[in-house]
Formats: C-alpha cells, sequence, structure tokens
C-alpha cells in the first residue's frame, strides 16, 4: 500500500449514527441524521468548563421548517478513530442555529448547529446561595451535585456524569457563595485551592473530558502523567545512517505544526510571570504587608513537565521585576477560629504558574485521534534541521518533549476524513536556555555584529 493511501486510511472516522431529538418527540424518539451531516467538531479545552461543538447540515428535505428545528435539541454522536476501539458517545444540547444559506440549483439548506453539555443550560438555570465549611475539593463536590449535575443522558452516563477529584485540598475554609451561577462559584474555589500534595501548586482547573465526565484538579498534577502518545514530525533530514527516511506510523505523525513560544517579556512582567510582589491589608491588626513570588525560590517546590525553567535564568533575574504585578487584598490574619490566611499566597502563586504553563505553547494538527483529550500528556519529537545526514534522529529539544493538551478539536468531515487539532503548553523545557553561548561558524565577531 503507498504511504498516502495508508495516511488517508490514518483519517477515516467510524461513524456509527448522528441523532437528534426535538423538544416536541417522545422521550426514547429519534431521527438518524448521519447521511445530512457535512462536517461536526467537538472542542475540548482545560480552560473551558464544558465540551461544546457545532454540527453543518445540508438539508434537502426541509427539515429545519418540518420538524421545526428551534435551537432547543439533543443532539448525540456515536464514533470513535478507526484505530481506536472505544466508542465515544457525546450528547449535547443545541442552543443556537446559524443563518440558513439556501442553494437555488439544488433546492438544499445549509445551516450550522452549536451545541455544548447539558450542564451549560443547567449552569444558567441555577443559582448557589448557600455557606459551607470544609475543604476546597469537598465544596466543589457539593455544589456540583446539588446544581449543576444533570441526569438526562440517554445512550451514556446513567444517572449524570461523575466528577473526578484526583488530589484533595490542604485547607478547610468557610465561604459563603451569595447568589453565583456554580461555575462561577466553582472557578471562585478554583482560586483559593492549594494541593494536599505540595502546598505551593495552586493550579486548580474545572473542565469537561469527553467520554468520562468532569475534573476538578491542579494542572501540575497532570504533569507527571504519563505520556499518552508520541507523535512525529516526519522531515526529509530525519534520517538513519544509512541516509533513509525511518517510517513513522501514520497516525502518529504530525500534519501541521505552528510553535506559538511567548517570548513577550512585558507581558510576562507584567503578569508576575518569574517575579511578582502584592501588597495587603490586615483588617484586624491594621497593618500592611508585602507578599512576594520567585521563581527561583519555588520552581523546585511545583511539580512540572520537564526539568528546566521555561526562560533563560539570566533574563529573568534582569528583566523582572518585583514590582511587576502589584496589587492590593484585604487579609484576614486573626479570624475568630484564628485560621491563618494563605489567600494572599495562592493569588500570587496561581497568577505566575497558569502563566508559565501558557509561555510555551505548540499547535498541530493530527489524524484523528478519539483517544486524545484536554488534560493528557503528549510527547512530540520535531527533528533538528541542521543536524548532519549522518546523526540519528537528532531532535530539536527547543519545541521537543512533553506538553499537556491545552485543547482539542476534533473534527469529522463528510464522515469521512478525521483530524485532530490540538494546542499543547508547558510550564518548562527539555534542554535549559544557554547562558553564554558563542555562535560557530562565524568568520569574524564583526560578521556577527554588522558592519557601521
Amino acid at each position: 500500500m503507498e504511504d498516502t493511501q495508508a495516511f488517508k486510511y490514518a483519517k477515516q472516522p467510524v461513524v456509527n449514527w448522528i441523532r437528534i431529538r426535538t423538544s416536541a418527540m417522545a422521550p426514547g424518539k429519534h431521527m438518524d441524521i448521519t447521511a445530512l451531516v457535512e462536517q461536526f467538531n467537538i472542542y475540548e479545552d482545560v480552560l473551558s468548563p464544558f465540551l461544546s461543538g457545532d454540527i453543518t447540515l445540508v438539508d434537502g428535505l426541509s427539515l429545519i421548517n418540518k420538524m421545526p428545528f428551534i435551537g432547543q435539541e439533543r443532539v448525540s454522536i456515536s464514533y470513535r478513530s478507526s484505530f481506536s476501539e472505544k466508542t465515544q458517545i457525546v450528547e449535547m444540547d443545541v442552543y443556537r442555529i446559524s443563518p440558513v444559506n439556501e442553494n437555488a440549483d439544488d433546492k438544499t439548506q445549509i445551516y450550522t448547529m452549536y451545541f455544548s453539555s447539558p450542564e451549560f443550560i443547567e449552569n444558567r438555570k441555577r443559582k448557589v446561595v448557600q455557606s459551607f465549611e470544609d475543604r476546597h475539593d469537598t465544596i466543589v463536590q457539593k455544589i456540583y451535585d446539588n446544581y449543576l449535575k444533570n441526569e438526562s443522558y440517554e445512550f451514556s452516563f446513567e444517572g449524570g456524569k461523575p466528577i473526578y477529584i484526583p488530589e484533595v485540598c490542604e485547607d478547610l475554609d468557610r465561604v459563603v457563595i451569595p447568589n453565583w451561577n456554580p461555575v462561577r462559584s466553582i472557578t471562585w474555589i478554583c482560586g483559593k485551592a492549594r494541593s494536599s500534595n505540595g502546598i505551593k501548586e495552586s493550579t486548580y482547573m474545572f473542565f469537561e473530558r469527553m467520554g468520562e465526565g468532569y475534573y476538578f484538579t491542579p494542572l501540575s498534577s497532570l504533569s507527571k502523567k504519563k505520556s499518552q502518545f508520541k507523535y512525529f514530525r516526519a522531515s526529509p533530514q530525519y534520517a538513519t545512517v544509512d541516509g533513509e527516511k525511518d517510517v513513522v506510523l501514520p497516525i502518529l505523525s504530525i500534519d501541521e505544526f505552528v510553535v506559538e513560544n511567548d517570548h513577550n517579556i512585558i507581558d510576562a512582567m507584567n503578569q508576575g510571570r518569574y517575579l511578582s510582589s502584592l501588597n495587603y491589608y490586615d483588617m484586624i491588626t491594621r497593618n500592611y504587608g508585602v507578599n512576594t513570588y520567585s521563581i527561583n525560590r519555588e520552581f523546585n517546590d511545583v511539580r512540572h513537565l520537564e526539568e528546566n525553567y521555561p526562560a533563560n535564568r539570566r533574563m529573568i533575574n534582569e528583566f523582572s521585576s518585583i514590582a511587576s504585578s502589584i496589587l492590593y487584598i484585604p487579609n484576614n490574619t486573626g479570624r475568630i477560629d484564628d485560621t491563618p490566611d494563605y489567600n494572599k499566597d495562592v493569588h500570587l502563586r496561581r497568577n505566575a504558574q497558569l502563566s508559565q504553563f501558557n509561555s510555551h505553547g505548540v499547535r498541530i494538527s493530527v489524524p484523528g485521534n478519539s483517544d486524545i483529550h484536554a488534560g493528557d500528556v503528549i510527547e512530540i519529537e520535531v527533528p533538528n534541521k541542521d543536524a548532519p545526514r549522518n546523526e540519528v534522529k537528532s531532535l530539536d529539544k527547543s519545541v521537543s518533549g512533553r506538553y499537556i493538551v491545552r485543547s482539542v478539536r476534533h473534527q469529522v468531515s463528510k464522515n469521512t476524513e478525521y483530524t485532530s487539532f490540538l494546542t499543547l503548553s508547558r510550564d518548562s523545557i527539555l534542554q535549559p536556555y544557554p547562558e553564554n553561548q558563542t555562535i560557530a561558524n562565524l568568520e569574524s565577531e564583526e560578521t556577527y555584529a554588522g558592519e557601521s
């Protein structure tokens, strides 16, 4: 079989069915619209609490008028990658329908339905008005169970989606939720939570993974997960000793590849990525204080994807400023129960650690893989473009290594081609940046500096 044929097969999806149920249909009744689907997308993101997606229909039956479709439908999709053994079943509620484009030649109507997890609508309908006294992870569990959980699934998640909390939180807290929706309440708790596995880890996130449910977990805990897949960037220079190209499995090859490294010193300073301070006022003692964060002091106290700093150590010391992120918050030390107030510590660390996770990014597209989800760890290998032809698999270590899947878009077109678009992030690098570097193969210093 030719390589091109194998590559096309790697992108072949297995779509079992796509069904829709309108609000007027009796329970258990559906319409199969698989043949009408031009394309569907499903989105996962660790920065978004819900799955979302869209589906484009080429409607030659005028279903949008006959059913009718009014933006209150339930769409169910059963599919998987051609090489995966696990079938994914996605059930989402339509919340918007695009303008209808009519084709005068064949009298078809083309339109797109936008949908999200049923909990997205539930979140809009419910408000949390309650006080809690418990660990932060337990508070999140209670909010999810009592205010957000939806049990209307027909093909999956009988009894509603579960929430997974891999690591419990360090602190007990007393909080009052003042008439907020559930996700806003949980997001607020994310900003206060510290992991009992490392009290300096303050990157708790709440997000959904397709086919699994919801997660409340720090990003740092994801860093030490085993890599799910290793993807390769094919190149003519990616050669063996004999000068012959490696045979890279088509399903693990990278199609499009864009490096998104954020080497913006001003943004790094504004975000307090490496060094920052926070001014606080103690309302009990009526004293002011200053709290500081330094990556040099705390880098080794947090779990990372790789072992090396996300920036040049000399640059961190020279271009960061202790006044790069000045904020003012009240401090509650000395409350009735004598519980210390750690919010000022969490605030600085969370800002810095989340900024570090976004400082190195890569966007890639790969043959569709329904087993990849937001929050997974994958490894990529990119060849060194300057490597000699006889060097075995020399890697570009500036971009190769382990990454967290920050977001993934699963796209199936005409039920025949499946592509996954991944945004990858990491807070550390495989090989440290050089402190002092000599540029080779230059005739003279004047050649490098340029002549006046």
